[in-house]
C-alpha cells in the first residue's frame, strides 16, 4: 500500500520571460530552503533543441547572532532524540543555551525521547504532529527524502558541514549530491571489550583462542548471537550479503540474500561459541561484574562507562576477532555500522526553517558532540571532537572507528521480518548437534521463511482470532488494483464468544496493519456508518490501538478502500 504525503513548500518563485529576436529565453528562479538557483534556457527560432545553463548564485552565510528572529510566528520548537536516560535533558539544555547565545531565548523548547529507529515511520504516519527536529538512524534517510519530509542542509546556515564531520557521516547524510542531515554520531556499531588480566597471552584476533581461554578460566564470553544485528557480521565477513531495495514510498521491492548459499562456515563458527560452556547470550557491559562474570563482551559505545567501572585497570577494547574454518583459513568478523543523524522538517515559515537548521548545525558541532561523549559516551561524527583528548584516548571509540572503516557493512533499509528470522539462526543452531547437515538445514529454513515473508504485500488483518499474525501470509488481505480495495473473509470462533471469567468481553478485536509490521493502516475510526451496527464502538474507541471489537462471533467479510480510507464490514448469515 502506498501512502502519499503532502507538504507545504517552504518558498517558491518562478518567473518566465519571453525574448524577441526570433527565439525564446526561459528563466526560472527557484528558492528552496533558503537556496536560490537560476536556470536559463535559450531556444533559437526554428530549432528543436536549445542550450541550458544552470548558475547557482552565491549564497551568503547568515550570522545568527544578528539575525532578527522576532518575526517568526510559531514560537514552539519540538525535538525528538534518543529515548535513553539523560539524552533529552542534555539536548534541551544545549538547545536553550544556544538560543540564548543568539538572542532567540523566547522560544518554548520541548525535547521528547523517541527511538531513532522509529523516527521515519512516525514522521510519515503523522507529518503535522512530527517533531521540527528529529534524530534518526541513517537507513531511514532515503525514505525521508523521497517523501519531502526533510529539508536539505542550507548554505545560509553552514558551508563547511561536510568538512567538519568524517567521510562516513557525510555519505550517510547525503542523497545524490545533496546533504540532507546533520550527523551527530558515527559509532553505531560494536566491538570486543575484554579483561586484560584474564586474556593475558591470548591473541585477541583469534576467535577460537578467546573461547578456549574463557573455558580454561571458567569465565564467560558474552555475545548476543541470537540477535542478528550482533551476529550478521559472521556472514558479512565471509562475503555473504543481505541487501534490500525499496521504492520511493519505502515499500520493499527486491532482496538479495545468500546466507544459506555461502554461510555454512559462518554458522559453524557461531556454533563454536553457542555450544561452549563459556557462552552467555548477552551483549551487556554489566556481564563483567556479574556473579558468573565474563572476560569478554561484544557490545558498543553505550557500554563504555559500565565496562570501565567494572574492569578498572583491566579495561581494554579492540576490533572483532577472526574465526577459522577447518582448513585453518581466517575470516574477519564484520559488524553492522551506522550513524545517528538529525533532520529538519519542512515548515511554513522560511525564517523558522533557518532557525531550526542553525539549532541542528549547533548540535552537530564540536562543543555539543564532545559534551555528548563526556556525558553519554557517544562517539562523535565531528572531526574536531574526535581529536579531543578525552575522545581520542578512548580505546573503545578508536576500535569502533577502525572496525567501521575496515570491517563493517552499513545498515541500510531492511525488511522488518528479517530481524526475527535472522534472530532464529542462532537459536535454531544451538539446538542442533553441530553437524554440517544440521547447520545447513538451519540456513535453508531461514531462506525458505525469508522468501515466504518477502511475499507479504500490502495489508494484513490481525486479531485474537488469528494470533495477531502480522507476518503470516495467510493474514494478508487480497488486493484489487481495479478499485483499490483490500478484502478478507475471516471467522471469529465460538471460543471468543461471551465474556471471560472476570466478566469482561473476550477479545474479539482486530485492525489492519502494514504486512509484516505493526504500523496501523486502519482501525475502528475507518469503519463506515453502515457497518457500525456490527461493532462495539464504545469499546473500540476506548482501546489504545482503536481495534475493531466485533459484537458477535461468526464469519465476516471486511473491505478496506485505500482511496476513501473506509472499512465496510458484512456478516454472513
Amino acid at each position: 500500500m502506498k501512502k502519499f504525503l503532502s507538504t507545504i513548500a517552504i518558498a517558491g518563485v518562478a518567473t518566465l520571460a519571453l525574448a524577441s529576436c526570433g527565439g525564446t529565453t526561459d528563466t526560472a528562479t527557484k528558492t528552496d530552503g533558503g537556496e536560490t538557483t537560476t536556470t536559463t534556457s535559450v531556444k533559437p527560432s526554428g530549432s528543436g533543441q536549445g542550450t541550458t545553463t544552470t548558475t547557482e548564485a552565491p549564497v551568503e552565510k547568515i550570522d545568527p547572532t544578528t539575525y532578527d528572529w522576532d518575526n517568526i510566528q510559531d514560537r514552539e520548537i519540538h525535538v525528538w532524540c534518543s529515548e535513553k536516560a539523560g539524552v533529552a535533558d542534555l539536548f534541551e539544555s544545549q538547545i536553550n543555551a544556544y538560543l540564548e547565545s543568539i538572542g532567540a531565548e523566547d522560544f518554548d523548547v520541548t525535547v521528547e525521547g523517541v527511538g531513532e529507529g522509529d523516527a521515519a515511520s512516525n514522521v510519515l504516519k503523522d507529518f503535522t504532529a512530527a517533531a521540527d527536529i528529529y534524530c534518526f538512524a541513517q537507513d531511514q534517510l532515503a525514505r525521508l527524502v523521497s517523501t519531502n519530509s526533510i529539508v536539505p542542509v542550507s548554505k545560509k546556515v553552514t558551508q563547511t558541514l561536510a568538512t567538519e564531520v568524517d567521510d562516513f557521516s557525510v555519505k550517510a547524510a547525503t542523497v545524490g549530491n545533496t546533504m540532507y542531515a546533520y550527523p551527530i554520531t558515527s559509532d553505531n556499531g560494536y566491538i570486543m571489550f575484554y579483561n586484560k588480566t584474564d586474556m593475558a597471552g591470548v591473541d585477541m584476533t583469534d576467535y577460537e583462542a578467546i573461547i578456549a581461554k574463557c573455558e580454561e578460566k571458567g569465565t564467560k564470553f558474552s555475545w548476543d548471537l541470537k540477535n542478528i544485528w550482533f551476529s550478521a557480521g559472521f556472514f558479512f565477513g565471509a562475503g555473504c550479503v543481505s541487501e534490500w531495495e525499496t521504492d520511493d514510498y519505502g515499500e520493499f521491492i527486491h532482496m538479495e540474500d545468500n546466507f544459506a548459499e555461502k554461510g555454512l562456515d559462518s554458522i559453524k563458527a557461531m556454533y563454536k561459541l553457542l555450544s561452549s560452556s563459556a557462552y552467555v547470550n548477552s551483549s551487556s557491559g554489566a556481564d563483567f561484574s556479574a556473579a558468573n562474570r565474563s572476560s569478554v563482551v561484544i557490545t558498543g559505545s553505550w557500554d563504555i562507562t559500565t565496562a570501565k567501572g567494572a574492569l578498572g585497570d583491566d579495561y581494554a577494547a579492540t576490533v572483532l576477532p577472526k574465526f577459522h574454518n577447518e582448513a585453518g583459513e581466517a575470516t574477519q568478523i564484520y559488524e553492522f555500522s551506522g550513524c545517528k543523524l538529525m533532520g529538519v522538517k519542512p515548515q511554513v515559515e522560511e525564517d523558522r526553517v533557518l532557525l531550526l537548521q542553525f539549532i541542528a548545525n549547533h548540535l552537530a558541532g564540536e562543543e555539543c558532540s564532545t559534551a555528548r561523549f563526556n556525558q553519554l559516551s557517544w562517539g562523535p561524527s565531528n572531526l574536531a571532537s574526535q581529536k579531543n583528548s578525552d575522545v581520542s584516548s578512548e580505546p573503545a571509540l578508536q576500535a569502533l572507528y577502525t572496525q567501521r572503516d575496515n570491517y563493517s557493512v552499513a545498515q541500510g533499509n531492511i525488511y522488518g521480518s528479517w530481524w526475527t528470522l535472522g534472530n532464529n539462526i542462532a537459536t535454531e543452531a544451538a539446538e542442533t548437534d553441530g553437524s554440517d547437515e544440521a547447520l545447513q538445514a538451519v540456513l535453508d529454513n531461514y531462506e525458505t521463511k525469508l522468501k515466504e515473508a518477502f511475499q507479504l504485500r500490502g495489508c494484513s488483518l490481525v486479531g485474537d482470532w488469528n494470533g495477531w499474525g502480522n507476518a503470516n501470509p495467510d493474514n494478508v488481505m487480497t488486493y484489487s488494483a481495479a478499485d483499490g480495495t483490500y478484502t478478507m473473509t475471516f471467522t471469529i470462533p465460538d471460543t471468543l464468544a461471551g465474556d471471560d471469567d472476570e466478566g469482561n468481553p473476550k477479545n474479539r478485536g482486530g485492525r489492519i496493519v502494514k504486512a509484516g509490521t505493526w504500523e496501523t493502516i486502519a482501525n475502528v475510526e475507518n469503519v463506515d456508518e453502515a457497518s457500525q451496527a456490527l461493532v462495539d464502538m464504545e469499546k473500540s474507541m476506548a482501546n489504545g490501538d482503536k481495534n475493531i471489537y466485533f459484537l458477535e462471533v461468526g464469519t465476516y467479510t471486511l473491505v478496506y478502500d485505500e482511496v476513501a480510507q473506509t472499512i465496510h464490514i458484512t456478516k454472513a448469515e
